[in-house]
């Protein structure tokens, strides 16, 4: 969704997504929007465009009906510091902080959707706060870094058992699976092939 920063009137909506998907659905969008100059059909694009296309949009919709494994899009839009309009549904409620860096509506609510896109056009500061606080996720090395660290910290708190500190430990991995994790010395993590 691309916002005009000096009208409301001027608003453009850009749809991604492959017609072919859901045909019926895509049918009726078209429909609904017929003669309407500010909504676009963009299709799909190869991945390595996606800065390029969060570039051109002032906040990306995300209104998923079901639950997510949190989209890399919104992991992707954040880090280009686009604000999140997504569903209250678990995985992206978890990353689009209400408010924050962006804005959620209970899963299938159109009157709810319609009510943060208008807060988003007609509040003029909200725009800049919202982009202002969206953040880069963690690199998966730093997730678990932390992880282990809250882990080492909390088994060594004196109202717990103790545990020794981190040695080489080999975790199994899951049958046929090729890989399993070796615990090293310190807060980090590798991967290595099963013993032979």
């Amino acid at each position: 969704m691309k916002l005009s920063r000096s009208s409301a009137a001027t608003w453009r909506l850009k749809i991604y997504g492959n017609p072919q998907d859901f045909p019926d659905y895509y049918a009726r969008l078209r429909a609904l929007s017929d003669g309407c100059q500010t909504i676009q059909f963009c299709g799909t694009f190869p991945n390595a465009e996606i800065a390029h296309v969060l570039a051109e949009i002032d906040a990306l919709v995300v209104p998923s009906l079901w639950y997510e494994n949190t989209p890399l899009v919104v992991y992707s839009a954040l880090a280009a510091q686009c604000p999140v309009i997504a569903s209250d549904l678990p995985g992206l409620s978890e990353v689009v902080r209400h408010g924050w860096n962006g804005l959620t509506f209970p899963a299938g609510d159109v009157a709810s959707l319609h009510c943060r896109l208008a807060r988003l056009v007609g509040e003029t500061d909200l725009l800049v706060h919202l982009t202002a606080n969206c953040k880069k996720p963690k690199s998966t090395t730093t997730y678990v870094d932390e992880l282990l660290l809250l882990y080492s910290q909390r088994s060594t708190r004196k109202d717990r058992p103790t545990t020794p500190p981190f040695e080489r430990q080999y975790i199994e991995p899951l049958e046929g699976a090729e890989y399993g994790v070796t615990l090293l010395a310190g807060p980090r993590s590798t991967l290595v092939r099963r013993p032979e």
